[in-house]
């Protein structure tokens, strides 16, 4: 055996105190994973359109508490933000999408993400856009 902890021959598994610490660091891991695994899946959702707009807010949902309480990634939570805000404008709920849009405006800003608050901007003109009465083209830029 060398080093102070003990291995498993067999596997050169940790054992005693050694593998206590590994389980621990596998589970500390664990919400970050979640939270970014939801955040991809809510991404490629996002990416077909208005029909899957619903299934990416409950995404966003459940990656949320993870983001706030156990990891504290404020990138990865203005992201969050910024995904459950143009889901909500492809759900025509102006209302909620520029709620959701505003709060990842001032997390960019403190992190110094300008291609964030760019997205946060953008987002709140376009919904701003496409709820103008009368407006038939969708609101495109």
């Amino acid at each position: 055996m060398r080093g102070s902890g003990a291995r498993d021959g067999a596997w050169g598994l940790p054992v005693g105190e050694t593998a206590v610490q590994a389980t621990a660091t596998a589970l500390d891991r664990q919400p970050r994973l979640t939270a970014q695994s939801l955040l991809i899946e809510a991404n490629l959702l996002r990416a077909q359109g208005a029909k899957t707009a619903q299934q990416v807010i409950e995404k966003m949902q459940q990656a949320r508490p993870l983001l706030l309480s156990e990891i504290g990634e404020p990138l990865w939570m203005t992201i969050s933000l910024w995904l459950t805000g143009q889901a909500y404008g492809a759900l025509s709920q102006p209302a909620k999408a520029i709620e959701y849009y505003e709060q990842a405006l001032p997390l960019s800003r403190e992190l110094k993400d300008r291609r964030g608050e760019s997205t946060a901007l953008i987002g709140i003109g376009g919904v701003c856009v496409r709820a103008q009465p009368g407006r038939e083209d969708g609101g495109i830029l």
